[in-house]
């Protein structure tokens, strides 16, 4: 029996960046964001910084390591509460600035838990986070107003300004993301091409029946290198494939305002409370609204619309952040098999299947399509 043609949807995530020595990481970024503020605050002639996630003061004093002089804790006084742990200033790289003691201040807490405990985090991390900074904020007016009409109540205005505080910083944090990441955007030449011939080499990408298969990369990652790996690919193994193209369904660092940043699961009560019950602001961290300022979700759609596909998981954690859309890659009726690239062996793959299955409502669906650990997909 001739088998089905089956397209190929390549699923990039953070880590495919990564093995391409990227240094696309969350805290790689924050490091090079606290640095450049740091050298605004110097070159300001004041010694200050301010925008929409932080303050930043700098003293000209030199002190034991790991100690403020006296001078330095008077002008950190003002900085006492919401200040931010010296851990984020021990990690500044540059040793022109060894010799400054610097006061940070987070805009809110929000902002002061991604630099203080989030630090080593993965960029899902960073999203669960916004998403538990509006559950916190639903929880205060949840619990302390009465009466069906919460938004005439003074908490609930209050919470929405701390919303509204939340949703500044994130828009900070991805004009910052995005002139970061124009820094990274040029893989090790050699490392890519090394890297392509292995796994790529390994997928049987010419399906047993006369059609060849089309495939696409869905990008999670908002750089665009990959469009030079696509052209490769395609000049390789045009004996295989029909076509290869790519979907940046995040956005890319070439539009800030197709970034997609935030919260991606939309399949739970909470966000139906929000939904219903509150303001616009409420809704500006949640990634649907962002979805429809291009086509890519709609191609996306057009393409799992063609027949069946296998997914091939390279670098993405498949994390509850974007649940709703990989529900819809992974329930869809042509969804037929899930192969996962891993890195660090058996523990990778499981790392990453245990996520896969948050996404999953069928549980029998999960069973059918989750190909087992395979050796030699490995990044």
């Amino acid at each position: 029996m001739e088998q089905e043609s089956r397209n190929k949807i390549f699923l990039i995530g953070n880590g495919f960046d990564l093995g391409h020595k990227l240094k696309t990481d969350y805290g790689s970024f924050i490091i090079w964001y606290l640095n450049e503020s740091l050298k605004q605050a110097l070159e300001s002639g004041k010694n200050q910084f301010e925008d929409n996630c932080i303050e930043m003061l700098v003293a000209r004093y030199f002190s034991p390591p790991g100690r403020h002089s006296e001078a330095f804790k008077s002008l950190n006084s003002d900085f006492e509460k919401g200040t931010l742990s010296e851990v984020i200033v021990k990690k500044l790289p540059d040793p022109h600035y060894s010799g400054f003691n610097i006061a940070i201040k987070a805009k809110n807490l929000f902002i002061n838990k991604i630099l203080t405990e989030c630090i080593d985090a993965e960029w899902n991390g960073i999203e669960h986070e916004i998403y538990s900074s509006i559950e916190r904020a639903h929880h205060e007016v949840k619990t302390n107003t009465n009466g069906p009409d919460i938004r005439s109540s003074r908490l609930f205005q209050e919470q929405t300004d701390v919303i509204k505080q939340i949703n500044q910083s994130v828009d900070c944090l991805k004009i910052n993301l995005v002139n970061y990441l124009k820094t990274q955007n040029q893989p090790d030449i050699e490392r890519t091409s090394n890297w392509f011939n292995f796994p790529f080499d390994r997928l049987d990408l010419k399906d047993k029946g006369d059609s060849r298969p089309a495939a696409i990369f869905l990008n999670f990652n908002y750089t665009t290198f990959q469009w030079n790996l696509r052209n490769l690919l395609m000049s390789r193994y045009r004996d295989k494939l029909s076509s290869l193209e790519i979907i940046p369904i995040h956005g890319t660092i070439d539009n800030y305002n197709d970034v997609v940043f935030g919260i991606g699961d939309e399949q739970n009560e909470f966000y139906s409370i929000i939904e219903s019950k509150y303001s616009d602001e409420w809704l500006k961290c949640m990634k649907s609204f962002h979805y429809f300022r291009n086509q890519s979700y709609q191609d996306l759609l057009g393409f799992t619309a063609l027949g069946p596909y296998e997914i091939y998981v390279m670098g993405h954690s498949c994390s509850i952040t974007d649940r709703t859309l990989l529900n819809m890659l992974f329930e869809n009726k042509y969804c037929k098999k899930i192969h996962v690239y891993n890195y660090d062996g058996m523990s990778s793959y499981t790392k990453t299947a245990y996520n896969i299955a948050r996404n999953f409502r069928d549980k029998v669906k999960l069973r059918e399509v989750l190909m087992p650990f395979n050796e030699y997909l490995k990044m």
